[in-house]
C-alpha cells in the first residue's frame, strides 16, 4: 500500500505512518459525522417547514373554499332580488303609465268629448245615462227620434240615453274646472 505524503511549503516530503494515517481518517470521519448531524438537522428542519406549508396551503385552499360557497350564496340571493325588484319596477312602471293614462283622461274629462270645449260656467258638462259626458248643445246634436221617445246617442259607448223632456241629464258639478280636486302629491308627475 503506498504511503500518503503530506506537504508544507518549508518541509521536505515526509511519509505519514499508519497511526498518523488513522489518527487522520478518524478526524476526517468525525469530521463527515458531524457534517452528516448538521446536515440531518437541516433535513428535519426544512422537513418541518415543508408540512407547516403543505398545512397552511391546505389551510388557504379551505379558507378559499368557504370564501366562494359564500359568494356563490350571496349571488344567488342577490339575483333573487334583483328578480324580485325587476318585478317591483316592471310594477311600477305599469302604474305609472296607468296613471299617467288617467291623468289624461281626467284632463279630457274637462271638456266636451264632440265639440271639444272646455267646460266653464257657459259649457255646463251633463252626464249621460251610460255615464259619459258632453255639454247641454251637443246632448241637443245627438238625440235622435224613435217611436215618439227622444234618445241621446253616445258618442263614445254609442249607448241610447232616453230623454227626459221634464228633467233632462244631471250637471256633472265635479267636472267644473274649479271643482275638480287637484292630483294627490304622489301622481304629480
Amino acid at each position: 500500500m503506498p504511503s500518503t505524503v503530506r506537504q508544507t511549503p518549508n518541509q521536505p516530503k515526509r511519509v505519514l505512518s499508519d497511526v498518523e494515517k488513522a489518527s487522520i481518517s478518524k478526524k476526517r470521519m468525525a469530521a463527515l459525522e458531524k457534517r452528516v448531524e448538521v446536515l440531518m438537522r437541516e433535513s428535519v428542519t426544512f422537513k418541518r417547514e415543508y408540512e407547516r406549508e403543505v398545512v397552511s396551503l391546505k389551510e388557504k385552499e379551505r379558507l378559499a373554499e368557504r370564501k366562494r360557497t359564500a359568494m356563490e350564496r350571496n349571488l344567488a340571493t342577490l339575483m333573487v332580488q334583483n328578480a324580485g325588484l325587476r318585478d317591483t319596477l316592471r310594477t311600477q312602471q305599469e302604474q305609472l303609465q296607468w296613471f299617467r293614462a288617467d291623468i289624461a283622461g281626467r284632463e279630457a274629462s274637462r271638456q266636451c268629448m264632440l265639440c271639444l270645449q272646455a267646460y266653464n260656467s257657459d259649457v255646463l258638462p251633463k252626464t249621460l245615462r251610460c255615464g259619459h259626458s258632453c255639454c247641454a248643445e251637443c246632448i241637443v246634436q245627438i238625440t235622435v227620434e224613435h217611436r215618439n221617445k227622444s234618445y241621446a246617442v253616445c258618442a263614445e259607448c254609442r249607448g241610447w240615453n232616453l230623454v227626459s223632456t221634464l228633467a233632462g241629464f244631471p250637471t256633472s258639478i265635479s267636472m267644473m274646472p274649479g271643482n275638480i280636486p287637484p292630483r294627490p302629491p304622489h301622481l304629480q308627475l
